[in-house]
Formats: structure tokens, sequence, C-alpha cells
């Protein structure tokens, strides 16, 4: 950000040239779409959902405890409307 915003390094400046910074991530990617959009200044752009799973061995070190995503992909803006959402029966 500071070297985006170029020799007028304030506030203003830095929120005007972040968009133009472009994105990443997002969709399947399994990464949180960040990006700087013009009027926001939130850099996370969707969201995942899901549940922390207790006693289910983390994919990282095989210890208990890891995210257990529900949906397979990210929602940017707003939710899907669905009659019943995929909540799991039994959270371990």
């Amino acid at each position: 950000l500071i070297e985006n915003a170029g020799p007028d390094l304030s506030p203003t400046r830095m929120a005007e040239a972040a968009p133009s910074m472009g994105g990443r991530g997002g969709g399947t990617t399994g990464y949180t779409e960040r990006a700087f959009v013009r009027g926001e200044y939130a850099w996370a752009q969707d969201v995942e959902l899901g549940y922390w799973a207790k006693s289910q061995p983390s994919a990282y070190n095989g210890s208990p405890g890891t995210w257990v995503p529900i949906e397979g992909t990210r929602f940017s803006g707003a939710f899907p409307s669905m009659a019943s959402p995929p909540v799991p029966t039994n959270r371990t």
C-alpha cells in the first residue's frame, strides 16, 4: 500500500490507489478473496461457511480440531437463498 501510494504518502492517496492493486483468492481457490474496493475499507471480500470440529484431526498437524467447510465455495456479495441450509447433524 505504501509503495502503491507513490510520492504523495497520505491516507487519502492510499485509499485512492489501493483498488488499482487488484485482488487474489476467492471462489474455489480455497483462499479468502482479498482486494481493496473503492469506498470500502475491508480487505476480505468473501466468506466461507463452515464449523469447528473439535475432535476431527487437523490436516495441518494431525492434532484434534479443524475447520470444516460446509459449502465448498466462498461467497462474495450475498448468500444464496436455500430452503434448508446444509448444516451438519453431528458436530464433533
